[in-house]
């Protein structure tokens, strides 16, 4: 019952002693208890003996001075070491967005450990069988300061640890958790339980009856409780302490001893706690060492939007990542996973307005700068999601969500919309997905925000310097692999290739933004060319960059049903016969910039073109990665988007001629 209680001191515990750190207690004779805990002698010191403790006091007392994650912390550990005891009973209201009059029909269970009283509860329940249904609405309506959750799901019943009304957002993250490890129940609940069908509150009993032991214990605050009541098992599940942290921006943070960017791989040590819990973000790491050299390790699960649906579990794929070593390609797994779930929308977190692009005029950015299909792909039906649908043209006068972004000063604010943005899009906004194809292009993680913004720009340049030169069929300078043989991953690639008389080419494509951009293709596989690329300051760099990224294309292609056909594979086999192993134009040793200076540079290069750079924050409380989104309109994705811009205008500056969209390569192998 207790911390959610006026609180009595238990009178079988006397004060032996302190100091100006510790102060002890004895109880009637047995070993002293030392309480070390700032807050825990900050209480002692100051209300040791008084008749009550109020939580609320306490709240009020130190919220100068110690969090309240710190303050509930150490209240419930009083409790837990029975120094506290209840004094009076615990006092809930029922609160049920499906069920209103729910309350009525638990109020007769006779419970004997609660009383039911809506009007001065000392903590409010929130009953439900659609997570979905809570609001920020819903907790504004309580009248308690405290809350739990209470989910019913067939014979399941989970109770959520106890939420502070006034960090809401911690709730909501932790309700993110649920939805991600719970999003088969979720997707099939109407199944089970209609909302329309009053449930039988009779299980409820058992569980209700054990709410005050649950509340006074260490295990309210970071404990989810699973209560199967046709079984009669409990599990406890612990939730990691990032669910429910306000983190601060500045502590994101991650260096090492020389208060330099950690590495990957002491990123990933830092952060392992998100692959320990049940609701944590990965559930395993798995990894293979290619016949190419590298490894590649797959990471947690990647969900493409916010909605619970078939579409979404159906298309959700697991985060990937490459490197040398085992440790570095389960690092980089790992941190795309988090990436990729800071992307994710948040309705109750992330700002956004509904209005069309005619209302909102200069404001926004027209997403046809973005999304750069043509007018004959819309009219082929060749521009399609990410399900294969074909998309609609643009309709200015249709009312969608935008969300803000912001220019390299963080003075200046832009709009686009939503989709174009995150992983996901509001409720209410029923009209972005007949428009748009979700875009991960320039999301980026990173110890540092300018390191993920860094690494963001890189995406950028080396898919704009792709498309530009794979779709033109531009020739390229071609790379003598001989002089990268002292790098260990090309080594090995150029090892594997000749032992079964295979092929691997290397091409510079460097194109007017002068930051060194090459691509790889191997004829490694039968029957089909797969390619890789890398951008970086330095040439050695960016070439390792390409190579890691081979291992992690073989792998895709491998296990693709489809190869090329005979037209396709003509093509790429006619690039390839221009291929002239040369040296490298670009110095083989690594500038030797800052951070800071590495991003002012590719910012200049990209700016030199005309070209604007937006950046949105994604970093999550609850991950504790920076994570950026960099958004440069009219920059050239992968993909087959035929838009007017920089896929022409940089061939009729450099080359000087202009193609047109007929005679453009009209595939993709990256």
């Amino acid at each position: 019952m207790g911390p959610l209680l006026k609180m009595v001191w238990n009178s079988s515990f006397h004060l032996l002693g302190f100091d100006e750190k510790s102060i002890v207690l004895l109880l009637n004779g047995s070993v002293p208890k030392i309480f070390s805990s700032p807050v825990q002698y900050a209480i002692l010191r100051e209300f040791f003996g008084q008749k009550e403790v109020d939580l609320d006091l306490l709240r009020e007392v130190y919220k100068d001075v110690y969090s309240l994650h710190e303050i509930l912390e150490a209240f419930f550990g009083l409790s837990q070491e029975k120094v506290l005891l209840p004094g009076a009973i615990l006092k809930i209201a029922i609160a049920s967005p499906e069920w209103p009059r729910l309350y009525h029909d638990i109020g007769e269970l006779g419970l004997r450990a609660i009383l039911i009283d809506n009007q001065l509860p000392d903590l409010t329940i929130f009953i439900v069988s659609d997570l979905r249904v809570l609001t920020h609405a819903h907790l504004l309506e309580i009248k308690s300061n405290r809350f739990v959750c209470l989910w019913i799901f067939g014979s399941e019943l989970k109770l959520s640890p106890v939420f502070d009304k006034a960090d809401s957002a911690s709730f909501f993250s932790f309700l993110n958790r649920m939805k991600r490890a719970f999003f088969g129940q979720i997707l099939t609940f109407n199944h089970h339980l209609s909302p329309t069908d009053v449930p039988d509150v009779s299980p409820l009993t058992l569980l209700l009856e054990h709410l005050p032991e649950f509340i006074s214990s260490h295990e309210a605050s970071r404990t989810l409780l699973i209560f199967d009541y046709k079984k009669l098992d409990i599990k406890r599940i612990p939730i990691h302490e990032s669910v429910f942290s306000s983190y601060p921006t500045e502590r994101y943070d991650l260096l090492d001893e020389h208060g330099k960017p950690a590495d990957v791989i002491s990123v990933f040590n830092k952060l392992s706690f998100h692959c320990e819990t049940f609701t944590g973000l990965i559930d395993i790491l798995k990894s293979e060492q290619t016949p190419l050299g590298g490894w590649v390790s797959s990471g947690g699960f990647i969900y493409r939007s916010n909605k619970v649906s078939t579409e979404t579990f159906l298309s959700r794929t697991r985060a990937s990542g490459n490197g040398l070593t085992r440790e570095e390609s389960e690092a980089k797994a790992f941190c795309e996973t988090l990436e990729r779930y800071s992307q994710g929308f948040r309705e109750y977190e992330d700002g956004y307005i509904i209005d069309t692009y005619k209302n909102l005029g200069n404001e926004a950015i027209h997403p046809n700068d973005i999304l750069l299909f043509s007018p004959d792909q819309y009219r082929l039906k060749m521009a399609r999601n990410q399900m294969n649908v074909p998309l609609l043209p643009f309709d200015e006068n249709m009312p969608i969500s935008w969300s803000d972004i912001h220019d390299i000063s963080g003075t200046v604010s832009r709009k686009i919309p939503t989709f174009l943005l995150y992983l996901g899009i509001p409720p209410e906004d029923t009209s972005s997905e007949r428009f748009f194809k979700w875009i991960t292009n320039g999301t980026a993680a990173g110890p540092t925000p300018e390191m993920a913004r860094l690494h963001a720009l890189y995406e950028l340049i080396e898919r704009d310097a792709y498309a530009i030169w794979w779709y033109n069929r531009l020739s390229a300078r071609g790379i003598d692999l001989g002089c990268l043989s002292h790098l260990s991953i090309v080594a090995s690639a150029l090892e594997a290739h000749t032992r079964l008389g295979k092929n691997v080419y290397l091409f510079d494509i460097t194109q007017d933004i002068c930051i060194p951009t090459v691509a790889v293709i191997s004829d490694y596989i039968p029957g089909t060319y797969f390619l890789s690329c890398g951008s970086n300051i330095s040439f050695e760099k960016a070439c390792e960059s390409a190579f890691c990224e081979l291992n992690q294309l073989y792998l895709h292609h491998l296990n693709k049903k489809s190869r090329l056909n005979t037209g396709q594979m003509a093509d790429i086999a006619a690039t390839l016969a221009s291929h002239l192993p040369q040296t490298p134009v670009w110095p083989m040793e690594k500038p030797d910039l800052s951070v800071t200076a590495e991003l002012h540079l590719l910012e200049t290069e990209i700016r030199k073109r005309g070209l604007d750079i937006y950046y949105k924050d994604l970093s999550r409380n609850d991950v504790w990665l920076p994570v950026v989104k960099a958004i440069v309109p009219g920059m050239r994705d992968m993909d087959t988007r035929f838009a007017a811009g920089r896929l022409y205008t940089t061939v009729s500056d450099r080359h000087g001629y202009l193609p047109s969209e007929n005679s453009l390569r009209n595939f993709t192998i990256f």
